[in-house]
């Protein structure tokens, strides 16, 4: 048992390490010890842990997902440059308390990741019981698209959701 976790953590260490040389780009010694010592050093920390519990992720809703994830960056980068670019500058900062409906933390996590990668919003707290999310341009609009992030991450994880 305990040789075949080492095969494991050997062969993720080397799947981050060919990841490391994708990203960087970079064949200096260095870098590539930067990059090997980084990879070895998560698939240690990584070694034996269990794997994630809840719900099981529907794949195909994943794959949807973030195509569609993208779209909305792209329709909220437009809509905050409208904001910033506008004479009167209509920026109203405010924070929200969104009670989330999904029980589980990986979709909690993405949700909130999802509501930060997302121009004009930022996730400052997430928890079951909710997120708190700082938004430039008032309630309403924030309010709606955090129902409907979370209406897709939940989708996702087989999860209900959907209440604010």
């Amino acid at each position: 048992m305990r040789n075949q976790l080492t095969r494991r953590a050997l062969f993720w260490a080397a799947v981050l390490f060919a990841l490391w040389l994708l990203v960087s780009e970079s064949a200096e010694p260095v870098h590539l010890l930067v990059g090997l010592l980084a990879a070895l050093g998560v698939a240690v920390i990584n070694f034996g842990a269990r794997p994630a519990s809840g719900r099981p992720v529907r794949w195909a809703h994943a794959l949807l997902y973030f195509p569609w994830l993208c779209g909305q960056i792209i329709v909220s980068g437009l809509r905050v440059a409208y904001l910033i670019l506008h004479p009167r500058l209509p920026i109203r900062p405010v924070l929200i308390r969104h009670k989330t409906g999904l029980d589980d933390d990986r979709a909690i996590l993405l949700l909130g990741n999802s509501i930060t990668l997302t121009p004009g919003t930022v996730t400052v707290e997430a928890s079951r019981e909710g997120l708190i999310v700082h938004a430039i341009d008032g309630e309403k609009g924030a309010v709606a698209s955090a129902k409907k992030l979370e209406h897709r991450v939940a989708g996702v994880f087989r999860a209900q959701g959907g209440r604010s």
